[in-house]
């Protein structure tokens, strides 16, 4: 290939004539209406251009005396595009410049064939994530998400919050523990009902549920009040309480209690709630009102042994307290009367003062039986001694013929015959012994049975 190579020749490419076609114009040789073609210096110096291109983008210089350099040209640009290409079976590869065998592709279409839809699928295996996973992410249309995912030793429910842009948890499951958590939640509900959570009816807090009105039935529960808050409640004062309504199986049909925080002395009260309205209040006994309803100083038998009383009750067996001690005072405190119907008295022992309970034992230790008094002729704590009706009788000098005595008499100092010429009669001692009859003992009683006798002291 060579370019044109003789005088007529220019040095330089004239200028390309602007195209007269866009259609395609083909060489003729002409007839009697067309003169035939000529190419003229354009198109041959545009063939020149194109053939002697080739031959630059072969790296082929024109050489005048080869023939066969543009077929060497399009081989050599043919040549530098050339890339081999490598084949791989591998379905994990990251090469760039090796192709997939007909074998990796099957492979493949197995792994697909046997994937997750992201569309409808059915899973009959399971899914594992790992612990570094974000797990599942559901996503709604007001732009909300919910995510499913482990969190260190935990599995949460989170939820997003589009609108105030905020995540928070919802539910929590803590291995360590082994519990179920909801996290900022404002209610739980089964079935349409809400669960118990705390300080629902003043459960598991450190206040009570508040009541808009206490003369209404009440769901059973705890609920903060003030004794002012029921107007017919018999107690001075406004102090702090805590009202319990006890649920029952009709919602018009409960008991009410009614703990009072009275200076420092609970107080304990029921009322019943009925279809009618609140009925009245009762106080329950305790340390605090007891004596209320057992006075101090009273005095009775007890089936305890005297270690073993109740609290606040003591033996009445004269023993003495100090009298600054809670006994002592509690004595000291009786009335002027019944200390000195009861004989207690304060004494001095050893320096120290000391006041006595009374007693219920006579001086050679019998205990008294107790005895009801008019107050007039006779006052309570005073004492008797033991006594009987009297019996009186007598039998003459009597002269009896024959000896028939029985039961509580008998006979002695029989002196016979009674009389002289009497041979039949003699003179007899009657007797009277009781114990012939009936049991006897050195004191009159009836049958009995033992207790301690005990004077309530409150302490």
């Amino acid at each position: 290939m060579f370019h044109l190579d003789n005088n007529s020749g220019i040095d330089v490419m004239p200028e390309i004539k602007q195209t007269l076609s866009r259609q395609a114009k083909w060489f003729t040789e002409g007839d009697a209406q067309t003169p035939p073609s000529y190419p003229g210096a354009d198109w041959f110096n545009i063939v020149q251009a194109e053939l002697l291109n080739v031959l630059s983008d072969g790296s082929i210089t024109p050489d005048k005396s080869k023939l066969n350099q543009l077929s060497s040209a399009i081989k050599s640009i043919i040549s530098k595009n050339q890339k081999t290409i490598k084949f791989n079976s591998s379905i994990n590869s990251t090469s760039e410049t090796e192709a997939a065998t007909p074998l990796a592709v099957k492979k493949v279409y197995a792994l697909a064939s046997n994937a997750v839809k992201k569309s409808g699928d059915d899973i009959s295996g399971q899914i594992t994530f790992s612990s570094r996973s974000y797990g599942i992410k559901f996503l709604h249309e007001n732009g909300n998400e919910l995510v499913l995912r482990p969190s260190g030793d935990s599995f949460i429910y989170a939820f997003y919050d589009a609108k105030s842009n905020t995540w928070t948890n919802k539910l929590r499951y803590a291995a360590n523990g082994n519990t179920w958590r909801f996290e900022n939640v404002d209610d739980v509900a089964i079935n349409g009902h809400s669960v118990l959570k705390a300080g629902d009816y003043g459960i598991g807090s450190s206040t009570g549920a508040i009541a808009n009105n206490f003369n209404d039935h009440l769901e059973g529960g705890f609920y903060q009040c003030r004794t002012t808050d029921f107007s017919d409640l018999q107690l001075a004062g406004n102090s702090t309480a805590t009202l319990l309504a006890y649920p029952s199986n009709n919602t018009a049909w409960k008991v009410e209690q009614l703990s009072v925080v009275n200076s420092k002395e609970p107080r304990i009260y029921y009322r019943c709630d009925t279809q009618a309205g609140k009925q009245t209040w009762y106080e329950a006994i305790t340390t605090a009102n007891i004596n209320k309803y057992i006075p101090l100083g009273d005095q009775r038998m007890m089936p305890f042994r005297h270690e073993e009383l109740p609290f606040g009750w003591y033996f009445r067996n004269g023993d003495n307290f100090l009298l600054d001690s809670p006994q002592g005072r509690a004595l000291n405190g009786l009335s002027a009367n019944y200390k000195r119907d009861h004989n207690i008295a304060i004494k001095t022992i050893n320096g120290r003062q000391y006041i006595n309970v009374p007693t219920a034992f006579a001086p050679d230790g019998r205990g008294f039986f107790e005895r009801a008094v008019n107050g007039g002729s006779r006052q309570v704590g005073s004492w008797e001694n033991d006594a009987i009706r009297n019996i009186k009788g007598s039998i003459g000098n009597v002269v009896v013929s024959s000896l028939n005595d029985s039961e509580a008499f008998y006979h002695s100092n029989t002196i016979s015959p009674a009389y002289a010429g009497n041979n039949t009669g003699s003179h007899v001692v009657f007797n009277f012994d009781a114990s012939r009859v009936v049991p006897t003992a050195h004191e009159n009683r009836p049958v009995n049975i033992g207790m301690t006798p005990v004077i309530y002291l409150g302490v």
